[in-house]
């Protein structure tokens, strides 16, 4: 049965949605390694490039250190620059675009949530911002609203609406290990397709955080975080899937692009060493990373 669906996955043929959740629960290694060999394929076919994206905390830092952060992802010809949400205004994360736009031909990248407005998205498309990210983190209400009291699904769902509305490369995926399940995890990634501009879903397993709480319940295996990317690579063959890295973590770039994976995000990407090390491992795999056409 799994090899016919693995075959189907090959041939580009249609996934029923118990095919896919099959997959999701696949728990023989054969299997799963067979599995995460089809969704690397997938991904080979249409491209071998590895994107590197620096994340840059607005709140921590003076207009003068994000531009040198930025100067430094130039010259490293990283093409583009992320800013996420250790922000207090809407207009933090404005200026700090117009910052990126103003001083440098690289694309800028932002995270918001859902208490950013409609008209300060329409403000970002004005002046070029190229991706919005808003994670849904999960479409299980009550999970996300055990885990993010202060906000809504409701209203993340309706800003991501906005940012297709206003035709901005969305960004939107999963966190694992929160307390959602495989069926979860299934019905957020087919809920994606929604969204006209979606070009980017990140897969965040929220156990390779040491710093972060986590119910001994809710600990996500790196089996379960590479099925579900290699599942995502499969549903979504062209899609970019981007794994932020910890900095406990960044090893484990091997197995992530072994499942399918093709994008990377950390805030130590900027330290020689840790950028080093991942293009190491990317040329180790057989794959290229992506520069910026400006050196």
């Amino acid at each position: 049965m799994v090899d016919a669906i693995l075959d189907k996955c090959q041939k580009g043929k249609y996934l029923s949605s118990l095919d896919y959740e099959k997959l999701l629960t696949l728990e023989d290694e054969n299997k799963i390694n067979q599995l995460l060999n089809t969704a690397r394929t997938i991904r080979d076919r249409h491209s071998k490039k590895v994107l590197l994206t620096p994340t840059l905390s607005i709140k921590d830092k003076t207009p003068e250190e994000l531009l040198g952060c930025i100067k430094r992802s130039e010259e490293l010809r990283i093409p583009r620059v992320n800013f996420f949400r250790k922000y207090e205004r809407d207009e933090d994360v404005i200026n700090t675009c117009k910052l990126v736009k103003e001083n440098t031909n690289l694309k800028t990248h932002v995270n918001i949530s859902g208490d950013f407005s409609f008209d300060s998205i329409e403000e970002l498309f004005n002046i070029g911002i190229d991706t919005i990210c808003c994670n849904l983190s999960t479409v299980n209400k009550e999970v996300f609203l055990q885990n993010k009291p202060k906000d809504t699904l409701d209203k993340r769902i309706k800003v991501c609406q906005n940012i297709s509305k206003n035709g901005i490369g969305l960004s939107s995926g999963l966190v694992l290990g929160i307390g959602e399940n495989a069926p979860d995890r299934l019905k957020h990634l087919r809920f994606l397709s929604n969204f006209r501009t979606l070009e980017e879903i990140p897969i965040i397993n929220y156990n390779t955080y040491p710093d972060l709480p986590t119910k001994e319940e809710d600990i996500i295996p790196l089996s379960e975080h590479l099925k579900t990317i290699a599942v995502t690579r499969i549903m979504y063959p062209k899609i970019i899937i981007t794994i932020p890295l910890s900095e406990f973590r960044v090893e484990y770039c091997k197995y992530y692009l072994d499942a399918g994976a093709n994008s990377f995000a950390t805030n130590n990407i900027l330290k020689y060493e840790v950028y080093k090390e991942i293009l190491d491992i990317i040329d180790e795999s057989g794959l290229e990373i992506t520069y910026s056409s400006s050196s």
